[in-house]
């Protein structure tokens, strides 16, 4: 578990470099950071995770944003950077051999950036791309009649859009995502009457040019 700071001072300038310090927590307790990680002799072998295939769910009531990625192969341990976006210092973390991590202690509405990298026999491999987030959710009312389906979000402030992801199994495995920018409802007209399908969806929010996804529903069947 990872407890986010409360403080954090203005950063204008790009993050892409991954520059920044500050000191995380990993799942057993343990601290590191900035100058720990310069430490770490790189390994080109090793793949940076995809940013694309990362999401988040989590708790607003608890402060919870729950981190989840792909896994590298050959890869024993993940190393998570991450900060507020309004922030300078960034946070590291080490989650072992898993591909989720959580941060506690979010305020709803906080806008995060943050990026990992694998780890294997003392060696680091490359940071992935910086993924952008946004401690978020929102609820919505589902109606399916046949071959339509009808989702409509409620209001959420500072929302520039919602995103619909569809499968037809509950891992959510090759699942399809529909966009809607300045509106409040997305309608597929264009399902197997038959099949069974599942959904989950979430709000999205632009920020200087970002975008940030929110917090992914629970899994629901239709």
């Amino acid at each position: 578990m990872i407890d986010i700071p409360s403080s954090g001072s203005p950063d204008p300038a790009d993050d892409s470099s991954g520059q920044g310090s500050g000191n995380g927590q990993n799942n057993s307790g343990g601290e590191i950071g900035k100058s720990d990680i310069a430490k770490i002799p790189t390994n080109t072998e090793l793949e940076a995770p995809d940013a694309a295939k990362f999401f988040v769910d989590g708790s607003l009531s608890k402060k919870k944003m729950t981190v989840h990625f792909e896994k590298v192969e050959g890869a024993a341990d993940y190393i998570i950077q991450w900060k507020k976006a309004t922030a300078k210092k960034w946070n590291y973390a080490r989650c072992g051999n898993k591909n989720t991590f959580v941060i506690r202690g979010l305020e709803r509405g906080t806008l995060v950036h943050l990026r990992i990298a694998s780890y294997a026999y003392g060696r680091r491999g490359p940071w992935s791309q910086t993924a952008r987030f946004w401690f978020e959710s929102v609820k919505a009312s589902v109606f399916r009649k046949g071959r339509k389906l009808t989702v409509v979000f409620g209001s959420v402030s500072k929302a520039t859009g919602y995103q619909l992801l569809l499968a037809d199994n509950r891992q959510m495995d090759g699942y399809r995502i529909r966009s809607v920018r300045n509106r409040k409802k997305i309608v597929l007209n264009n399902l197997k009457k038959s099949r069974k399908y599942y959904i989950r969806w979430r709000p999205y929010r632009s920020y200087k040019g970002k975008k940030y996804l929110g917090l992914l529903s629970k899994v629901k069947k239709i």
